[in-house]
Formats: structure tokens, C-alpha cells, sequence
């Protein structure tokens, strides 16, 4: 236990060979303001290392540039998780850095078994929603694919807060679901739509037919659509990000080759193994 950072950064040395941070978007403008992510604390004599690292978004505003170069210069590894974040790095600080995995894709669909049940929560055929934005079309979407396939729509709603567009969409709406109902939630539906990075990462891992949503217009500073890109260059997807106005038949008959994806997945995951272990190894 540690009462302050300060009093953290004296303590390294003796008890600690390596710091990590990672992953998610902890470089985000209000975290690098806080300065704990950055790993500032760490003495220079304790190896530092960021494993999949996201700035949450493409630009940073120019206080959090400036107090960026100070940090990136000092933190010896760094691997990020989006092509966004590996080109602002070299912008700021003229590094090279790797793109790696997101946790999460470090272990098999199988090895996540581990933390679930086995059965199905739901036992009918259902459409799972998983939307963190406030986006009508996307729900519209959702009822449309409803109608032609027959399966009944499962989602989990208000999840930030309220949000007007989940009231009424859906036919079930399950509460108190922790982590690994949320996977069997994925797992086991006949669709998935979503507009969450993770959502979309098992839905891979499980090879589950799926449609992602922008939850950000393209151009937005804040935009967080870059891990999404990332994610679908990285294993080879293309076509799964909609809008909300398609044509509901065109998006059935778009298939996923899952076992490409998932040749490319173990490939990605090695490399990643190995930025990882090659960092942690360093003395």
C-alpha cells in the first residue's frame, strides 16, 4: 500500500525490476494531465514498459503533446494498440514503435472459457446488442435484422448512462451481468451488434456473425475509431463497419473467413508475446 505517488517512485527501485502500464486508453488527455499513466514516477534505473497503450484518439490538444514528448521519450518500451498512437508517437517523439495486440486477443477463445459457463444464459435464438453510443440507427439496424431473421433481440442497455434510443428496441434486457456472462452473451448469439472494440474482439475470438458501428463520426477529435480500423487491418476484416442504413439481406450474405482471421490472429499474437517477453527480459 501507497499513500502518494511520490512516495510509489521511492519504492521501485528496491522492489520492483519493471513498471507496466497498458492497456485501453489510459494516454488519454485528462490521464496524461494526472500524470500516474505516464509513468513519471518510475525512476530512470527501472525498466518501464507500455503494452498496448491507446491515446484513445488520433490528435492530442497541445498542452497534452507537450507533456507527452516528456514521457514518451523516458519510457523505454513502448507498444501500442493502434496504428493512430504508433503515428503520433513518431510525430512527438521520433520513435519507431510496434502496434501490438490488445490483451484481451492474447488468449483463445477457448482459454476465456476458463472464467464462464458453459450453457447459454439465453436459450433461444437471439440477436445480442451491445451499444455504448447514442445512436438511433444503430438499434434501427438491429430491429431490421430482427424481422428478417426471426431471432429475438437480447441487449444490454444504459450502460453510461440513460440513453432514450435503448427504451423499447429490444425484447430482453438482462441485468447484474458480469464479465463472463457478457462473453456467454457473445458466444452463444445467432448475431451481434455493437459499436464496442471488445464487443468486437470476442465476437472474433467466438466466430460470431457481427456488425460494428462507429460510434464517433469519422472526423471527430475525440474519435476513438481508430481501434476498430486497427483491429480489422490487423486479422484481415473488411466490410463490418455499418452505418445503420443498410440493406439488411447485402449484410447476411457478407461471410467472414474465421479461420484466415484466426491464422493472422496467432500470428499477431506471437509477435506480441514476443514484444512483450523481450521487454519484460530486458535489464
Amino acid at each position: 500500500m501507497y499513500n502518494s505517488k511520490a512516495e510509489l517512485g521511492s519504492k521501485c527501485e528496491e522492489n520492483y525490476s519493471a513498471v507496466l502500464v497498458g492497456s485501453d486508453q489510459l494516454w488519454l488527455p485528462g490521464n496524461i494531465a494526472a500524470d500516474y499513466y505516464t509513468l513519471n514516477f518510475v525512476p530512470e534505473s527501472v525498466n518501464t514498459i507500455a503494452y498496448a497503450t491507446s491515446f484513445g484518439q488520433s490528435s492530442l490538444p497541445k498542452d497534452s503533446a507537450e507533456k507527452a514528448k516528456v514521457f514518451l521519450r523516458k519510457i523505454k518500451h513502448i507498444g501500442v494498440r493502434e496504428e493512430s498512437g504508433q503515428k503520433l508517437v513518431k510525430e512527438l517523439v521520433d520513435r519507431d514503435v510496434p502496434v501490438v495486440c490488445d490483451p484481451t486477443l492474447l488468449f483463445t477463445g477457448d482459454e476465456w472459457m476458463s472464467i464462464q459457463r458453459e450453457e447459454p444464459i439465453v436459450k433461444e435464438k437471439y440477436i445480442f446488442c451491445y451499444f455504448l453510443g447514442n445512436n438511433p440507427p444503430h438499434r434501427e439496424f438491429a430491429k431490421r435484422l430482427k424481422e428478417k431473421t426471426g431471432c429475438k433481440i437480447v441487449a444490454l442497455t444504459h450502460l453510461d448512462e440513460f440513453v432514450k434510443s435503448d427504451e423499447g428496441y429490444s425484447d430482453e434486457n438482462p441485468y447484474d451481468i458480469d464479465p463472463a456472462d457478457f462473453l456467454n452473451l457473445i458466444r452463444n448469439a445467432e448475431y451481434v451488434c455493437t459499436d464496442s472494440f471488445h464487443c468486437s474482439v470476442f465476437s472474433i475470438l467466438y466466430r460470431r456473425p457481427f456488425f460494428t458501428f462507429r460510434r464517433y463520426a469519422r472526423k471527430t477529435k475525440s474519435s476513438t475509431n481508430s481501434r476498430l480500423d486497427t483491429l480489422f487491418n490487423l486479422v484481415g476484416i473488411s466490410g463490418r463497419i455499418m452505418n445503420g442504413d443498410e440493406n439488411i439481406e447485402m449484410c447476411l450474405s457478407l461471410t467472414i473467413d474465421f479461420n484466415a482471421v484466426h491464422k493472422r490472429l496467432e500470428s499477431v499474437r506471437t509477435d506480441s508475446y514476443g514484444y512483450l517477453v523481450k521487454a519484460l527480459n530486458d535489464d
